[in-house]
């Protein structure tokens, strides 16, 4: 195709304008959805308890089971129900060669959702930098009273029962808890 004259070079152009703009909406428009197999969580009537804990010292564990780093607490009203979206993010070191440091936010002693247990890796072992880690777990249909939230972090081995880190350090992180409600 001669593209020399400048009515064929326009129309070459716009249509690769066009389509490049169609190509972009389809990923744009397609991004926001999620996927099928993801449960979607609504609560339209406003965030009516926020609590936020902060600690900027550094804090170590060795433990190979999970330990309580942080707890606190959040009274939802009488007649309410709602969702509970609870979020930790720390300034992070796994120290060692092998393994992860992993770390999970219970609620009245049971995990929050998703509930990975040990298999979410809060940060891997295997450097020497500090790094930002966050994680961000909820639980839908709390009904009123006064609920107990905890981050709880420990050291896991992996791929054997032998190759572990050597400790799990935090600092400058920031624990806070929302109820949203739903009813």
């Amino acid at each position: 195709m001669d593209i020399k004259s400048p009515a064929r070079l326009f129309a070459v152009v716009s249509a690769a304008a066009i389509l490049t703009a169609a190509v972009q909406y389809h990923v744009v428009a397609n991004e926001d959805h999620a996927p099928a197999a993801a449960t979607e969580v609504t609560a339209t009537l406003g965030a009516t308890r926020i609590v936020a804990l902060r600690e900027t010292a550094s804090s170590t564990t060795t433990s190979r089971s999970y330990q309580t780093l942080a707890a606190t607490s959040i009274s939802v009203p009488p007649g309410q129900r709602g969702l509970m979206v609870a979020h930790f993010a720390a300034e992070s070191l796994c120290r060692g060669l092998a393994g992860y440091c992993s770390a999970r936010i219970r609620m009245d002693g049971i995990e929050m959702v998703p509930q990975s247990g040990t298999n979410f890796a809060f940060d891997s072992a295997g450097g020497d930098a500090r790094e930002s880690h966050a994680m961000e777990r909820t639980i839908s249909g709390v009904s009123e009273g006064i609920h107990v939230f905890a981050v709880e972090w420990t050291l896991v081995c992996y791929p054997t029962g032998t190759d572990c880190p050597r400790s799990f350090s935090v600092d400058d992180w920031v624990f806070d808890v929302e109820f949203w409600r739903q009813s």
